[in-house]
């Protein structure tokens, strides 16, 4: 079976002769007393005794001259396959018996002219091979063994490395043909390509079956999760108010995925932004080691559910909140750190009064009939922030942290 890619390079084989001013046609190229026909199909030709596959043609000397017609079969434009000599109105009926799968030009040569030609594409037996197989392999990290490196992305592989005939195979990535052609016995082809971030792609190796209709050698889903997904804040909402501290801040994100929580007055936040305009609402590169400057980081780990929360112990007040995820490097990705989450402006009111026992001294507390020490903890986030520290770069601050320790 003959490959679209093959029977394209014989249009455009027939093209160029063409345009060189050589002649494949059935009429003859100029006045001379000899004309060639080819006939039809390739497949199964009958030569009388049998059936061959290839070409046939009859050459025919006009009956209007008394001169011989001798001609000659040339075969890919220097080899002389045979020579024929017709003497007036006489024809002769040749057969060819050609390669499978192999363009083959046929030309007729007599009396100093050129009488036609023929590109002759043979394909006749199914090119099936019960042995290829296909496999298929994904990474953010694929070697590709080139000088591009390293892709997120997924190699194809078709292999005939058993097989004994030909067969043909492609590779087929979401809806495009990304490769197809012919594997000899013997032969492995590979093609890989880069995957877009989160988009799921149907990817395919295919051939053909003893009919010459596709099968599937392998195909899979992917989708590559390569980078660190942004968080969401999905409690508190936006200007709820919570009642007493500590809080607790909620979100979702990707499981394993580490979060860094940030937590700043909303005055602080507001100042910082309208001093440094919109810039100051994108996550900077500047990583702050301590959060002494306005800014309070929490930290927590995406649980299996996509889910994570921190306690956030805060003073009555107004606040802004937002989270960044970090993903520490594997055998199968890079270190990476996502975008900034939705900002989330909250506040904190304080709790109802309850009455105090008058019998129990001032700096305690009663729970459950045992008295505990009162630790005076009020924190109270510092009222100056240095606008680069106000979206300092978390998930970077947190890798750092833990290789230090």
């Amino acid at each position: 079976m003959t490959s679209i890619l093959k029977r394209t390079f014989a249009v455009l084989g027939v093209a160029a002769l063409t345009a060189a001013g050589v002649a494949l046609t059935a009429a003859p190229a100029q006045a001379l007393p000899g004309s060639v026909t080819f006939e039809e199909g390739n497949c199964a030709i009958s030569t009388g005794e049998g059936t061959v596959d290839g070409l046939a043609f009859t050459v025919t000397n006009a009956d209007t001259t008394d001169e011989d017609l001798t001609y000659e079969v040339v075969i890919n434009f220097d080899t002389v396959d045979q020579t024929i000599t017709l003497g007036p109105g006489e024809s002769q009926r040749t057969v060819l018996e050609l390669p499978e799968d192999e363009n083959t030009t046929v030309q007729v040569r007599g009396n100093g002219g050129f009488f036609g030609g023929n590109l002759a594409s043979v394909d006749c037996v199914g090119n099936y091979s019960p042995d290829v197989t296909g496999s298929i392999q994904s990474s953010c990290l694929l070697d590709t063994g080139g000088i591009v490196g390293e892709i997120p992305g997924v190699l194809l592989t078709a292999d005939n490395s058993e097989g004994d005939t030909v067969t043909e195979y492609s590779f087929t990535v979401g809806d495009v043909s990304l490769e197809g052609g012919q594997l000899d016995p013997g032969e492995v082809r590979q093609r890989s390509t880069t995957l877009d971030e989160d988009t799921p792609t149907h990817v395919e190796v295919g051939s053909v079956d003893e009919e010459g209709d596709y099968r599937v050698l392998a195909e899979a889903d992917i989708t590559l999760n390569c980078i660190a997904d942004t968080p969401v804040i999905t409690s508190p909402t936006e200007g709820q108010v919570l009642i007493g501290s500590p809080t607790t801040i909620t979100g979702t994100g990707t499981p394993g995925d580490q979060i860094a929580l940030f937590v700043v007055e909303a005055a602080v936040y507001d100042a910082a932004a309208e001093d440094a305009g919109p810039a100051a609402l994108a996550v900077p590169v500047t990583v702050p080691t301590v959060d002494e400057d306005g800014v309070l980081i929490f930290e927590a780990t995406v649980d299996e559910n996509g889910e994570f929360a921190a306690q956030t112990p805060l003073a009555i007040g107004d606040y802004v909140t937002f989270a960044i995820a970090a993903r520490d490097a594997t055998d199968e990705s890079d270190a990476s750190v996502s975008g900034q989450s939705n900002v989330v402006r909250f506040s904190v009111a304080a709790a109802p009064v309850v009455p105090v026992n008058p019998a129990v001294p001032a700096g305690t507390g009663v729970t459950g009939g045992k008295t505990l020490a009162s630790t005076g903890f009020a924190p109270v986030l510092p009222i100056s922030i240095a606008g680069g520290l106000l979206l300092a770069g978390a998930a970077v601050f947190m890798l750092r942290r833990r290789t230090a320790e």
